[in-house]
C-alpha cells in the first residue's frame, strides 16, 4: 500500500512538472478539515475486515451494497433528494446480484 501511494505522488508530481496536469499544493488546514473523515474511513475497512472473521464474503457484499441503498433512503428522507429511477434500478440489480450471489451462505456466526 505504501508503495502504491508512493508511486502515484511521484506520477502525479512528474505529470505537473510536464504540464499534463494541475493541482494544488496540499494546505495544512484542508488536511486538518480532512482528518476526522480519512479517520472514519479508516475504521470502516478495518470494521469490514474483521467481520470477515464471522461472515462470508457474499454475506459482507449484500451488507455493503445493502449500506448504498440506505444512504439513498437517508438522502430522501433526510434532505428531500429525490432518486432518479435509473439510480434505483442500479441499487435494485446491486443488491439482487449480491442476494444470488450469497443464496447458498446465507448464514452468521454466532462467535
Amino acid at each position: 500500500l505504501l508503495f502504491q501511494n508512493l508511486t502515484s505522488v511521484v506520477l502525479l508530481r512528474i505529470l505537473r512538472a510536464l504540464g499534463i496536469i494541475s493541482f494544488e499544493d496540499i494546505a495544512v488546514d484542508k488536511a486538518k478539515n480532512w482528518l476526522p473523515l480519512n479517520g472514519f474511513f479508516v475504521l470502516m475497512l478495518l470494521t469490514g475486515f474483521f467481520s470477515l472473521r464471522l461472515l462470508s464474503v457474499p454475506m459482507m457484499t449484500i451488507f455493503k451494497n445493502s449500506s448504498n441503498f440506505l444512504v439513498a433512503l437517508g438522502d430522501f428522507f433526510f434532505h428531500g433528494r429525490y432518486i432518479s429511477a435509473g439510480t434505483l434500478l442500479c441499487l435494485g440489480i446491486m443488491i439482487g446480484a449480491a442476494v444470488v450471489a450469497a443464496m447458498h451462505d446465507l448464514m452468521l456466526d454466532r462467535m
